[in-house]
């Protein structure tokens, strides 16, 4: 599609720079991706991006982040897959009373409560707690790569 502007006699900046078209897949999906520090979406995305040198950047909040320098050109179609590799975190689950066993994502854990996970995956994690006699508790555990993120619950009696 070319625009004429009639007053100058000339083309319309779209027609004279033009757009690349950035086409960027990420595994897990999801991850946000930024353009010259502006946010655009998240993946799966495809973008129209103005010709140039740009910073790419993708970032998912459990895995370390991907930045890339990329040179684009009117007209170029580029895609971009990132499979960000794991990140590890580390977990403190401790209950009122304390001694519960700890079962996490279906997996039971060596210890009881009081317990510190050092090496946990990045990520959402399901935490039941159990104690004879007390309330069964399921806790939501988020671990975001290098801190330690806690849990706690208070597991009262039977009725």
């Amino acid at each position: 599609l070319v625009a004429i502007d009639w007053f100058t006699g000339g083309t319309t900046r779209t027609w004279a720079y033009g757009t690349a078209e950035l086409v960027v897949n990420s595994k897990p999906d999801g991850a946000t991706v930024s353009i010259d520090g502006k946010a655009q979406g998240a993946t799966p995305l495809t973008l129209a991006v103005e010709p140039g040198p740009r910073i790419l950047l993708i970032t998912h909040p459990h895995h370390p982040r991907h930045v890339e320098h990329l040179e684009l050109t009117r007209g170029q179609r580029l895609a971009r897959q990132v499979t960000f590799q794991p990140a590890w975190g580390a977990l403190l689950i401790t209950s009122n009373p304390k001694g519960a066993r700890v079962t996490i994502d279906g997996v039971e854990q060596d210890g009881v409560t009081p317990l510190q996970l050092d090496r946990i995956l990045a990520g959402v994690h399901e935490v039941v707690l159990q104690i004879p006699q007390r309330t069964t508790r399921r806790l939501t555990a988020e671990v975001l790569p290098d801190t330690r993120a806690e849990v706690s619950a208070e597991l009262e009696r039977d009725r």
